[in-house]
């Protein structure tokens, strides 16, 4: 999964609408792992299926109320801590001792579904740590770098917000594939306006860094704003 150079850019609010098809829900995994940094790492990681299987009809998880704010907190708080509601939870008996009210530590979350992209919408993800969003934009079942919305491989801390570029292509329901790294036992967030349900805008930042790169056509650029 390849990263572009940083570009810096004036200040530059982006409006935006990402409508998803009402009729679905996102399917949720979690995989436990272990030393690993980045979120490629942990992709190259995985082995087997994954701990934990579940539908959630939003990607907004973390502790916001904790202290320090997002503490990592088990997986339980990581899923229940925010306003997402969680279904079809399996808790898949792997052998492995994994109990979920324990620190989720370094893990790999892949969210899947089928999303209706808009014209000129924006994606907006914030997390700590890594991300990435890809979109089957062909619609032949391949998630190329050339179709990812946005990701960023590494750690960063809570509150770090990533837009992408205004969605250039043909207005449609497209298949996604989103992951989630969670790389170091302290914070752990993640929020994306990446939601079942009516359009819904991003809103105006206020004192966050705001990062993000995302698809023109079929080529990126990338846009980092301080607010």
């Amino acid at each position: 999964m390849s990263l572009l150079k940083k570009i810096v850019y004036p200040v530059i609010f982006m409006a935006a609408t990402i409508q998803a098809a009402n009729a679905f829900t996102i399917h949720g995994e979690y995989y436990d792992l272990q030393n690993v940094s980045t979120l490629s790492e942990a992709q190259a990681a995985i082995a087997g299926g994954p701990q934990l299987e579940f539908d959630t009809d939003k990607l907004e998880f973390g502790r916001p109320n904790a202290t320090p704010t997002f503490d990592i907190g088990t997986v339980d708080e990581f899923l229940t801590g925010m306003t997402a509601t969680i279904t079809n939870r399996v808790d898949n008996d792997l052998g492995d001792g994994i109990d979920f009210d324990h620190y989720m530590g370094e893990s790999l979350w892949r969210f899947t579904g089928t999303a209706q992209l808009v014209n000129g919408g924006v994606l907006s993800v914030t997390s700590d740590d890594g991300f990435a969003a890809g979109f089957d934009l062909n619609m032949d079942g391949i998630f190329e770098d050339t179709e990812e919305l946005s990701s960023f491989d590494g750690l960063q801390p809570p509150g770090s917000t990533w837009l992408s570029d205004p969605f250039a292509g043909v207005t449609g329901t497209y298949a996604f594939e989103f992951f989630y790294f969670e790389g170091h036992e302290t914070q752990a967030q993640l929020i994306s306006n990446l939601v079942p349900g009516a359009p819904i805008s991003v809103p105006e930042p206020a004192s966050i860094l705001l990062l993000g790169f995302g698809l023109a056509g079929l080529g990126f650029s990338r846009r980092k704003v301080k607010a």
